[in-house]
């Protein structure tokens, strides 16, 4: 995910919409889960990303770099919470908030694809840059 949420920051929604697609099948496939739920969560988290970085001001100095965490932290708080209540919603008798994660869990995985963000980004950037 961390690979199109950099995408969608740098291209925006529309320019990367068949490849969230994409990637999002072939998630559901890796991970066992229903076709179609981490396609559902990824175009979620990436037009609330690609409209809010359309708006602000979205650099790699100041409060754009702040911004840029901000939408990973987010981003990663809206599919673990997706994912959990799909799994509720499956099964009646799961409890929400065991399978959501303790706290622990979430900052950890919030600080890895924050590392993974950060990667991406500036892969990405570095090519567009090359290729203009």
């Amino acid at each position: 995910m961390s690979l199109i949420l950099a995408l969608a920051v740098l291209e925006g929604f529309s320019s990367i919409l068949v490849w969230t697609i994409v990637a999002g099948v072939l998630y559901d496939f890796l991970s066992y889960s229903l076709i179609g739920q981490h396609v559902m969560i990824f175009l979620l988290v990436i037009y609330g990303v690609s409209f809010f970085s359309r708006r602000l001001s979205v650099d790699v100095k100041g409060t754009g770099l702040l911004l840029l965490f901000l939408f990973v932290v987010a981003a990663t708080l809206v599919s673990k919470s997706l994912l959990a209540y799909f799994v509720v919603l499956g099964d009646r008798q799961a409890d929400f908030f065991q399978i959501f994660g303790n706290l622990g869990l979430v900052v950890s995985q919030v600080g890895f694809n924050i590392v993974l963000f950060a990667f991406w980004f500036n892969i990405v950037k570095k090519i567009k840059k090359m290729s203009l």
